[in-house]
């Protein structure tokens, strides 16, 4: 379930991420073939590695106060937090992954 106190924090988060950038990164790699090469698999998830990063460079502190929010605990207790457990926690969140998915969408449609 998405809260609305998740609201304003996840559309700011939204709002700074360049889907643009990380689409135009993806286009230089080849992704033709679902039954490529591990060497290939390594390939890509690097280059999809490689996109996303710098963009989540721009909403470092915005990701700890979203899940402050989303965990309803403070800033300091969320920056102590696993973050590979607490990000699998979040990506598990339909509603949370449906906000994101469809505010990037919007985002992408708009930058065309």
């Amino acid at each position: 379930m998405l809260k609305m106190k998740v609201v304003p924090v996840a559309m700011r988060i939204a709002s700074k991420i360049d889907v643009k950038s990380i689409a135009e990164e993806l286009k230089k790699v080849q992704i033709d073939d679902k039954s490529a090469s591990a060497e290939k698999k390594t390939e890509i998830g690097f280059a999809v590695i490689g996109a996303i990063l710098p963009e989540l460079g721009k909403v470092a502190d915005d990701i700890i106060e979203l899940v402050a929010v989303y965990k309803e605990i403070s800033v300091e207790e969320a920056g102590e937090l696993d973050a590979i457990a607490v990000l699998k926690e979040m990506a598990a969140d339909t509603g949370l992954t449906a906000f994101f998915k469809s505010a990037l969408q919007r985002q992408k449609r708009g930058q065309k």
